[in-house]
């Protein structure tokens, strides 16, 4: 499979990124799982709402502070793009508010 680069626009992830090419398993596995929710990246699919694991993540990593005001961990992201490239493909997710 090429390499997966997962870019977050807007919302709780907004400015990140999850690749598949990364050294962090726990990233590699994070990746593949969100490409495949998007129906692997298919422009208008997308994640209805971050599971608890993906939260975890994030907090993890510094990405959330659910004591941050606006926090909504029921985050809906929708592909809005997605570029083929000879060695990576890349998927970009816009925030659609809450599920």
């Amino acid at each position: 499979m090429k390499r997966v680069v997962l870019e977050f626009f807007g919302g709780c992830w907004d400015g990140h990124s999850l690749d598949s090419g990364s050294s962090d398993p726990e990233e590699r596995k994070m990746a593949h799982g969100c490409f495949f929710k998007t129906a692997d990246g298919t422009i208008g699919h997308g994640i209805k709402e971050l599971s608890p694991q993906a939260h975890e993540f994030a907090r993890k990593h510094g990405w959330e502070d659910p004591d941050e005001p606006g926090y909504d961990p029921g985050e809906d992201y929708q592909v809005v793009g997605k570029s083929d490239e000879a060695e990576r493909m890349v998927v970009k997710l816009r925030h659609h508010g809450p599920v």
